[in-house]
């Protein structure tokens, strides 16, 4: 799909501030609340805009997130549609998604520690049985999200960085915010209060509880959900290997990389690798563009790398255990 130039605007500033009012769009856009519904209607009906997301830092919640690259053997198209619908439904999956290379599949797991994640994972290899050829685990120590200042070709600000991840933390919450935290999950545009009458509360709990989980840091972020593939880009990674290095060279290596206007996520691993790179290109030889200066910058710190596509974002849900946790 082609987007005029109001309308990569709007996509810019709905990705990350999904809840940014009408009101707020009209000053910043300079369109009638009438035209910037009708181009969000038009969004949605496309495919472009596929949902809107509240990104929930987990480990405050006393959580972890591990990494799980999967790759399977003889399977058929019906096999692969039913693996897909099973995991689909795992509430402890937080991002699945289609990948290409050596892999074909990347899980991002939510788990108390690396004991249920055991648990967790050993009942997938048990679903897939003989259909499991290889995995790669790994632990997520951040996941660090950027905005797509690529839209509008807009230099990259590191200031305030929206993020899961860390050491984990007891965060204390209710059943109220439990079920506002699903809400957000799912669909985080709601206004507070549409979200106050499924809730049974009223507008001002809503409010006051969304503003406390902010500060808390809970709540880092609303960002709106792209099929980007639509928008004519590809999602690209690299997972690089780092010779021993000091934690300076780490965060002068992570600080770089995030400077690149069309990286979306950095990511510090515990596994096989130390750092993956998300980007979204309009071409492979963009993609290798950026590495290429990445490594050229750092060629005594970076030992090797490689790089897959991810081909469909099939599951993005950063409170995946919400409904759990209410039954417990």
């Amino acid at each position: 799909m082609k987007l005029d130039a109001k309308q990569t605007q709007l996509l810019y500033l709905l990705d990350y501030n999904a809840r940014i009012s009408l009101s707020e769009l009209n000053k910043k856009l300079h369109l009638s609340k009438q035209n910037i519904h009708y181009k969000l209607k038009k969004l949605q009906e496309s495919g472009v805009i596929e949902k809107y997301v509240a990104v929930i830092d987990i480990h405050k919640l006393g959580y972890f997130t591990f990494r799980a690259y999967i790759r399977l053997g003889r399977v058929t198209s019906k096999d692969v549609k039913e693996i897909v619908e099973h995991l689909n439904k795992d509430h402890s999956i937080l991002w699945l998604v289609s990948i290409t290379g050596i892999w074909d599949f990347e899980i991002v797991f939510v788990a108390k520690d690396y004991i249920e994640f055991d648990m967790l994972f050993r009942s997938v290899k048990e679903y897939l049985g003989e259909k499991l050829i290889k995995y790669n685990l790994s632990m997520s120590i951040v996941n660090l999200h950027y905005p797509k200042d690529y839209l509008l070709n807009k230099k990259r600000e590191l200031k305030t960085i929206a993020y899961y991840g860390y050491g984990p933390e007891i965060r204390k919450i209710d059943n109220v915010d439990i079920k506002l935290l699903i809400e957000l999950s799912e669909n985080c545009r709601r206004s507070n209060q549409e979200i106050g009458q499924k809730l049974g509360v009223n507008y001002h709990t809503v409010k006051s509880r969304i503003s406390r989980l902010e500060r808390e840091g809970i709540i880092q972020a609303y960002r709106t959900k792209l099929h980007i593939q639509r928008l004519g880009y590809k999602h690209v990674k690299a997972a690089l290997y780092l010779y021993p290095h000091s934690q300076e060279i780490e965060i002068e290596i992570m600080t770089f990389i995030s400077s690149f206007s069309n990286v979306t996520y950095v990511v510090k691993i515990l596994g096989e690798w130390e750092i993956e790179i998300e980007a979204e290109v309009k071409n492979e030889d963009q993609f290798y563009e950026i590495l290429l200066e990445i490594r050229n910058k750092y060629p005594t710190a970076i030992n090797d790398y490689y790089i897959f596509e991810v081909t469909r974002e099939i599951k993005l849900n950063y409170f995946p255990i919400g409904k759990r946790l209410l039954t417990k």
